[in-house]
């Protein structure tokens, strides 16, 4: 039963009463361009990010960008304004949606996911002033290396989705995009 509806499993990766009264004050895109949905406007003053989860390719898992306007007085506080999803798109021409979509907000940070398919974006994102560089640290040697993208894995998944969890319970991210929250809401720990 609960394998149809994970909702209804105990075992919930986020707050769910957080998450239901955030859903009592979803609010439409204010405008869509492009497949692109958007919560906000640029404001050059701001801060601005954008993740993405590059997909399989054509017709596979969808490729899916988030954009987070941070807050001008606590850079730690920051709203959900940006949304795009799509399983069509070829990861190159997902990496070109990424710069349009960046220099909307003053070429703003984007930080692709670079393994697998990722890496056909991260190739089209060379030359973008603004892309996320991880550094790696060797355990053995003293080197630190340094790649364009994130990688995810079994370490980083995890802490990337504690830290976005904690900075949702401490009230830290503003999220009227009700997709993103009913995602969320159905998120278990067994994901």
């Amino acid at each position: 039963e609960y394998m149809c509806d994970p909702t209804r499993a105990d075992a919930a990766f986020f707050d769910r009463r957080l998450v239901d009264a955030d859903i009592e004050k979803a609010e439409q895109p204010w405008r869509e361009s492009a497949g692109v949905k958007y919560w906000g406007d640029y404001q050059p003053h701001h801060m601005y990010a954008i993740g993405a989860d590059v997909g399989g390719g054509v017709k596979q898992d969808a490729h899916a960008m988030g954009g987070w306007d941070f807050d001008a007085q606590d850079p730690r506080k920051a709203r959900f304004i940006i949304r795009y999803t799509n399983n069509t798109l070829a990861p190159d021409l997902f990496g070109e949606e990424l710069k349009r979509v960046g220099a909307e907000f003053g070429h703003c940070m984007l930080a692709p996911e670079n393994n697998n398919t990722g890496h056909a974006v991260i190739s089209v994102l060379r030359g973008y002033p603004n892309v996320f560089t991880m550094r790696v640290e060797s355990k053995h040697k003293l080197v630190i290396k340094e790649t364009l993208g994130w990688n995810t894995n079994k370490k980083t998944k995890p802490k990337m989705f504690f830290e976005f969890r904690k900075a949702y319970n401490d009230g830290l991210l503003d999220i009227r995009d009700i997709e993103l929250l009913k995602e969320m809401r159905s998120y278990t720990d067994m994901d």
